[in-house]
C-alpha cells in the first residue's frame, strides 16, 4: 500500500465493536468514534492523561480500552490511527435519500420562492419578538438547551454539552462567525445531524421546540455573495419506491423538506452512490446553497449545503447501465421549463 502523504494525515479514534472483542478467531470490527469523542480522546492523549470520560463511558488510554463506568470489568479494546483524509468520509451523511416532495396550490406555485420549511417557521412564529429583535445570544442559547435535551435522550449526553459548549463560546459574536461555528457543528459526525433531518423531512414539530432554534441559525447567511452557475451532485440509495416517484416527477417543481448535502465534485460524490446519484444545476441569481468546504471537518467532500424547500425541476431521469445506477437531473431555474418550451417553439 502507497504510503500516505503526511499533510493528508488524519488522526481517529477507533473502539473495537466485535460480540466478542477479545476472540482472535473473530474478522476485527472497527467502528471510528464521533468527531467530537476523537477530537476529546485526542486532547486528552496529547495532554498524556491516563483517562477519558465520554458520558457514561471512560477510556483508559494506558491499557488502551474502553467499558461503561457501572460495569468496568466489561471493556472493549480501542486504538489510534492516522488514516487518509480523502478516505475521511461520513458515508452516511449523503447516502440518506429524500423523497420528492411535488408543490401544489396548499403549498405555493411553481416558481414561488419559499424562505424556510414548515419546522423552521413554526419555531420561527413562536418567537417572533425573539427573531425581530435579533438577539442571537438568546436564540443560541435556546438552540444549546435544546441539543443538550436531546442528547440526553439518546444517551449522547456527551455530544450534547461538547455541541453546546462550541455554540456558547459564539454567543455574542457577531452573525457571521454564529453562522460558521453552526455550520461546522452541523458538518460534524454526531447525533445531531441525523435528527435534525429526520425531524424535518417528517415534520416532527415535538422536536421544534429543542431543534428549531439551531435549524433557524443555520438558515441565517446561507448563500454564497459570489454564487455562479454550477454543477454539484449527490450520490446515494433510493428505494424503489422513491425512484418511481422521481421518475413521476420528470417535468414537474419538487422540494426537499430538510438541509441537504451535495459536493462540487462528482469525484466525491461517487464515494456515496449506493444506488443513484444526482445531478443539480444551481443557478447563481438565487440565494439557497452555501459552499461550506472552509467551514466543514470534511473539505474534501467539497460540499454545499442546500437550504430547506428551495424549489428545483426534475429535468430527467435515466438508468446509466455501465456504472448500475439511476441518474436524476435537477434544475433549480424558476423559469426553466418555461425556457426549455419557448426554445421548442423557436
Amino acid at each position: 500500500m502507497a504510503e500516505i502523504p503526511t499533510e493528508r494525515i488524519k488522526i481517529a479514534w477507533f473502539w473495537k465493536s466485535n460480540a466478542d472483542p477479545f476472540d482472535e478467531s473473530q474478522i476485527a470490527k472497527w467502528e471510528r468514534y464521533s468527531d467530537l469523542e476523537i477530537d476529546w480522546i485526542e486532547e486528552n492523549y496529547q495532554n498524556k492523561e491516563k483517562y477519558v470520560d465520554l458520558g457514561d463511558y471512560r477510556v483508559d488510554l494506558k491499557k488502551m480500552v474502553q467499558y461503561r463506568k457501572s460495569d468496568p470489568n466489561r471493556q472493549r479494546p480501542i486504538k489510534r490511527e492516522g488514516i487518509d483524509s480523502r478516505q475521511y468520509i461520513r458515508r452516511d451523511r449523503c447516502c440518506i435519500a429524500e423523497k420528492p416532495i411535488l408543490l401544489s396550490k396548499s403549498f405555493g406555485q411553481p416558481g414561488d420562492f419559499y424562505e424556510n420549511a414548515k419546522f423552521i417557521d413554526d419555531w420561527k412564529n413562536k418567537h417572533e419578538d425573539l427573531c425581530s429583535s435579533r438577539d442571537y445570544s438568546k436564540i443560541i442559547e435556546q438552540a444549546a438547551q435544546g441539543i443538550i435535551h436531546e442528547g440526553c435522550l439518546l444517551e449522547k449526553e456527551f455530544e450534547g454539552q461538547r455541541i453546546a459548549a462550541k455554540l456558547r463560546k459564539v454567543k455574542h459574536e457577531n452573525l457571521k462567525q454564529i453562522h460558521d461555528v453552526c455550520v461546522h457543528v452541523y458538518s460534524m459526525n454526531t447525533f445531531l445531524y441525523g435528527l435534525l433531518i429526520e425531524a424535518m423531512r417528517n415534520e416532527d414539530m415535538s422536536k421544534v421546540d429543542t431543534l428549531g432554534p439551531f435549524s433557524y441559525l443555520l438558515t441565517l447567511n446561507l448563500y454564497d455573495d459570489d454564487k455562479e452557475d454550477s454543477i454539484v451532485y449527490r450520490g446515494c440509495y433510493l428505494s424503489d419506491d422513491m425512484i418511481n416517484d422521481y421518475k413521476n416527477s420528470v417535468g414537474k417543481q419538487i422540494i426537499w423538506s430538510s438541509f441537504t448535502s451535495l459536493s462540487r465534485s462528482e469525484e466525491e460524490a461517487e464515494k456515496f452512490v449506493k444506488n443513484a446519484m444526482f445531478i443539480v444545476r444551481i443557478t447563481g441569481h438565487v440565494y439557497c446553497s452555501k459552499y461550506i468546504a472552509s467551514l466543514s471537518r470534511y473539505p474534501d467532500e467539497q460540499e454545499v449545503l442546500l437550504r430547506p424547500v428551495h424549489p428545483m425541476w426534475v429535468v430527467k431521469y435515466e438508468y446509466n447501465n455501465a456504472k448500475k445506477r439511476h441518474v436524476i437531473y435537477l434544475n433549480d431555474d424558476p423559469d426553466y421549463w418555461q425556457k426549455q418550451s419557448s426554445k421548442s417553439s423557436s
